[in-house]
């Protein structure tokens, strides 16, 4: 028998409450039959003077003490229902501006960037920065290490095992038999002699001469024009450049109707589709396109020949005989007011005109 505790006559809702720990912490004897299980519940023995609580182990009380079964633990309940949602927080505070990392073909120049940008020299490979609080940029460190020391020679590898012999290709197809040679003229028939004795059987003659190759029939007609081919693979980007540097452009969706019916090109006549005119000296990167259709509809395509001219004079490569051109160049040397243009002109006589004409000149150099 175990003896629990002893309560004051004032104080019966604590015994009922230290009971009920008992359960939950699992104290008590061995079970025995029935009860002091967690199917049949357990007994508990409260002394009727002392109020002395024992737990003893049995399905018995003594003498003099009062029998409490406690019950067997219940099932687990229905869930509860699910809480609202809780009100948003507020929203954070703005992070600080990130850092640009900046390149070109020379050194920085101090209205360049932001203090705490980077910058790297594309030419000499030297990064350089943060810059200063004061506009000021550090000193350059070159990205390029020096040159490590040559490695011993490797090893010379074990030979490799023969390959296998591979198998006899098939055999060939049979050429195409030869034409029949041309029937030779009969001759005239000759005088009957007496008949002769039966002679032996004689050798097989050789072949004749192959005959003469005929003429060559008449040309086919011209086939009718395949399907437009693939766009071509996008070219390389263009020279790096600070975002300070000039940029200008033109662009013209739909006819350009300025341009009116290209001419047909004679090796020196063309018609102006689109200018640009450069804001400053230095060296520029150079890009044209146009569509060159039968009609505003744009449903004919009409091969003609384009090109980029400098105050009116071709500079660079001109396209060839298709109808749409890509045209791109690098122009040094160019100067302030430079008026840079996209020509073009039909191949054959018909009624091209231009359309979805677009260009640029950004600045790339000094």
């Amino acid at each position: 028998m175990t003896t629990i505790f002893a309560l004051a006559k004032n104080h019966k809702s604590s015994l009922f409450l230290l009971i009920f720990a008992l359960i939950l912490g699992g104290i008590g004897a061995q079970a025995s039959g029935v009860l002091n299980s967690p199917s049949g519940g357990y007994l508990v023995c409260v002394n009727s003077k002392t109020k002395v609580v024992t737990h003893p182990g049995t399905s018995s009380c003594p003498s003099g003490s009062k029998k409490i079964i406690l019950g067997a633990q219940g099932e687990a309940g229905a869930n509860g229902l699910t809480g609202a949602a809780g009100l948003s927080g507020k929203n954070g505070v703005d992070g600080k501006d990130g850092k640009t990392l900046w390149n070109g073909v020379k050194d920085p120049e101090s209205t360049w960037g932001a203090p705490g940008d980077m910058f790297i020299n594309s030419t000499t490979k030297t990064l350089f920065g943060p810059k200063n609080v004061d506009g000021t940029w550090p000193a350059g460190v070159s990205m390029v290490g020096p040159k490590g020391d040559q490695g011993p020679i490797g090893l010379t590898g074990a030979q490799g095992p023969i390959g296998l012999t591979g198998a006899q290709g098939p055999i060939g197809l049979t050429g195409a038999q030869g034409p029949i040679g041309l029937t030779g003229a009969q001759g005239p028939e000759g005088l009957e002699g007496p008949q002769g004795v039966r002679g032996i059987t004689g050798l097989t003659g050789a072949q004749g001469p192959i005959g003469l190759t005929g003429a060559q029939g008449p040309i086919g007609l011209t086939g009718a024009q395949g399907p437009e081919g693939l766009t071509g693979a996008t070219g390389p980007a263009g020279p790096s450049t600070p975002a300070t540097l000039g940029f200008v452009s033109a662009e013209n969706d739909g006819p350009v109707p300025s341009a009116g019916v290209l001419p047909v090109y004679d090796g020196s006549t063309y018609t102006n589709i689109l200018s640009v005119t450069l804001p400053t000296s230095g060296s520029y990167w150079l890009s044209f396109y146009t569509e060159v259709w039968e009609n505003s509809n744009q449903t004919n395509e009409v091969p003609a020949i384009c090109g980029i001219t400098r105050n009116g004079s071709l500079i660079g490569n001109q396209t060839s005989n298709v109808s749409k051109h890509f045209i791109q160049n690098l122009l040094s040397g160019a100067s302030a007011g430079d008026v840079i243009s996209l020509v073009c002109a039909q191949a054959s006589p018909g009624s091209g005109k231009a359309s979805n004409a677009s260009g640029y000149a950004i600045r790339v150099g000094n």
